[in-house]
């Protein structure tokens, strides 16, 4: 649902689902979930009566401190301060420390002060009862104010509230320093905004379900193709990915013929060698694009200049015309991304280069022709390997992670005026290391996760919200009988998400560089002791054979290696991303490698587990673009899985085969919020989602 109001018909069949999902919150893994989701997609509806009768239920079937304090923000949406009050102090009854509880309670009481002042200002001859009513409501605030911060320092919102509380009690140098510390962990809005604590919050995301031990085989063949690495793209609109090959100038279409697929080839450009591709909706159309960045060699007729390598970019359109020249570089491309930089609907790029300044912004104007509109404050950015971006800090703006050619990582958040910040420092990510990089709700708690690669091995930096990342969990690949040589380092190359054995928790897949010649590690290994000093250079040598690893996500939540268990052969690489995706439509994800002599592999996965893949297809308002960088939580018996929307076709694992998923809860890129409940699938496995239809 969006933000408006649904008709009386929809709103009370939605209350009919919610009551029932109450009634049955024990029979079933996650209906505690679904109940509650559905309690909030009511309240989003504007049914607040209906919202805060399902979670009175709630909060008296489970009695808990979180189901309390949702009580209370939905009592208080429906104008009863009092019963929203009350449901706080419940709240409180059950966990003395509830940040958020004692927050939305100082809140409160904070109104009820100001409004207590107005009327002795309004009321003279009242005026002392009221000045002491206006008291022990700032009293009340202001010890509820502290406990909030003994529950939460790190909330830039609540050190604003303490701020308004002290303010209003005369206290200016506790006002000034509440303020400052606000400021200082949200230099952007000071902690005006309080989403975490003023809306709904979904409880823990259930860990039963599926237990992600199906086994999963593979049976391996080799393509007609050479390359130095690959990318994923719909190339003819068969809803299957094909195959763009970097390092030269053809894509694998696959098509079936019989019970077989067959592979065969088209060039993308001619006479250009590719070296990176981008693969998205980039024009008005809903076929899958691929951007397409050329490497070219410009040599000076002077014997003096040296020779210059540039990088021309081309547009391939799905829709099987010519390419079209859209733009140039004057390096090396490192990583390009597809995201929608300014919530226009139409997709944008940012594109890591090897040179300054090493992040580049590309607007898009809604046709496929790109505007570059880097910042000139990037000027000073060094080469960057990769670039990530969603909404980091709850803002519904996108925000960038980079990490530079030495290795540092950048937190560059965007204002609502369009305009970015450096907010590394802030963020935790000052001194922390990296290669590669992806967005992923490990936890999961609603705040997308960072997932980097270094030279130690995956590190999991847990969104704390707001955009504050801690470093939450670290995995080191184990030395094996088949590692070639020494390795003292587990590094990491290269990072691709993809839910392997489709049981509806997105598994990690990691490149490691074999052999310790592969990472370079220029003097010692030591994190720089102030923010600005230049990292130790760590550079990855991309031509390299490396190992595969993947780590399945058990149902706690950790990633454990499974590479063995999962019976692939894959023991020498190229360093380059691998492709997860359903080639031959069976309903399980397949791989796609290159080998050491630049062979293409597929490894076809025989579908001998029960869990079966679902292919997404997201359309907005505006057209297929919008749809692209949306977060999608799908509940499914029991499983429940978040992940960021990517090109077409999306694939998710829910965990079993079913024709219906429980519900489907989507967060479109502008942060507008719509939940659906009993999906139904095409009989092919196909979720079709559009933008403002039930």
């Amino acid at each position: 649902m969006g933000r408006g109001r649904r008709s009386a018909s929809w709103v009370a069949l939605l209350a009919s689902f919610a009551l029932a999902a109450c009634n049955k919150t024990t029979e079933k893994p996650g209906s505690h979930y679904l109940a509650v989701l559905r309690a909030r997609a009511l309240l989003e509806a504007g049914a607040t009566k209906s919202a805060c009768k399902t979670l009175e239920t709630l909060a008296h079937d489970h009695d808990d401190a979180t189901a309390w304090t949702n009580l209370g923000v939905a009592e208080e949406r429906r104008g009863k301060q009092e019963a929203a009050e009350r449901a706080w102090n419940a709240a409180l009854r059950r966990d003395p420390n509830h940040a958020r509880a004692h927050f939305l309670l100082a809140r409160a009481q904070l109104a009820g002060a100001r409004a207590a002042r107005d009327a002795a200002r309004a009321r003279p001859q009242d005026a002392d009862r009221w000045d002491q009513r206006s008291g022990a409501l700032l009293d009340s605030a202001q010890a509820a104010a502290q406990r909030a911060l003994i529950g939460a320092p790190a909330e830039a919102a609540v050190h604003a509230l303490a701020a308004a509380v002290a303010s209003a009690r005369g206290d200016s140098a506790a006002a000034t320093r509440a303020q400052t510390a606000a400021r200082r962990l949200d230099p952007i809005g000071g902690g005006a905004r309080a989403d975490a604590f003023t809306r709904i919050l979904l409880p823990a995301v259930p860990r039963d379900g599926a237990s992600g031990q199906q086994p999963v085989h593979f049976d391996p063949t080799t393509l007609a193709a050479r390359g130095t690495g690959l990318v994923a793209a719909d190339l003819n609109g068969d809803a299957r990915c094909d195959l763009v090959v970097l390092g030269g100038r053809i894509a694998l279409i696959a098509d079936t013929l019989a019970a077989s697929i067959v592979w065969r080839e088209r060039e993308l450009v001619p006479g250009a060698e590719i070296h990176q591709a981008l693969a998205a909706p980039f024009d008005a159309d809903a076929r899958t694009d691929v951007l397409v960045f050329a490497r070219e060699v410009a040599t000076d007729v002077t014997a003096s200049s040296p020779v210059q390598a540039g990088t021309r970019v081309w547009l391939v359109h799905g829709d099987g015309s010519d390419a079209e020249l859209v733009g140039a570089l004057p390096g090396a491309v490192r990583r390009a991304r597809a995201l929608d930089l300014d919530r226009d609907a139409d997709l944008d790029v940012a594109i890591a280069t090897a040179g300054a300044p090493g992040l580049r912004l590309w607007r898009n104007d809604g046709h496929g022709r790109f505007e570059d509109v880097t910042p000139a404050a990037w000027a000073s950015l060094g080469g960057m390997v990769d670039v990530a971006g969603a909404d980091l800090d709850g803002d519904t703006t996108l925000d960038l992670v980079c990490a530079e050619s030495g290795g540092r990582l950048r937190f560059l958040a965007q204002r609502a005026d369009a305009t970015w910040i450096d907010l590394s420092t802030v963020a935790g990510l000052g001194l922390q290391r990296a290669r590669s990089l992806a967005l992923l709700d490990v936890e999961p708690d609603g705040a997308l996760d960072l997932v980097v690669g270094n030279e130690d091995g995956v590190w999991v930096l847990a969104n704390r919200g707001g955009g504050r990342f801690v470093r939450a969990a670290a995995y080191r690949v184990p030395e094996t009988s088949w590692w070639p040589g020494q390795v003292e380092r587990a590094a990491v190359g290269a990072i691709a998400i993809a839910d392997c054995d489709a049981d509806g928790r997105p598994d990690l897949t990691t490149l490691h560089p074999g052999g310790g010649a592969a990472v370079v590690v220029a003097a010692a290994a030591v994190p720089p002791a102030t923010e600005d000093a230049a990292p130790a250079p760590i550079t990855f040598d991309t031509d390299v054979v490396s190992g595969l690893r993947v780590w399945r996500a058990d149902p706690s939540g950790v990633f454990l290696d499974a590479t063995e268990r999962l019976a692939l052969d894959v023991r020498t690489l190229r360093a380059t991303p691998p492709v997860w995706s359903d080639f031959d439509l069976d309903g399980d994800l397949d791989l796609a490698v290159v080998a050491p002599d630049s062979l293409v592999h597929v490894h076809w996965n025989r579908g001998e587990s029960a869990n079966r893949i679902v292919r997404a297809t997201l359309a907005g308002a505006s057209g297929p673009q919008s749809g692209f960088g949306a977060r999608l939580l799908v509940c499914a018996g029991g499983v429940v899985q978040d992940v960021l929307v990517g090109a077409p076709p999306f694939e998710i694992g829910i965990g079993r085969t079913a024709a219906r998923l429980d519900a489907v809860h989507i967060v479109w890129p502008d942060g507008v919020v719509e939940t659906r409940f009993d999906v139904p699938l095409s009989a092919n496995g196909i979720l079709q989602l559009q933008r403002g239809r039930e």
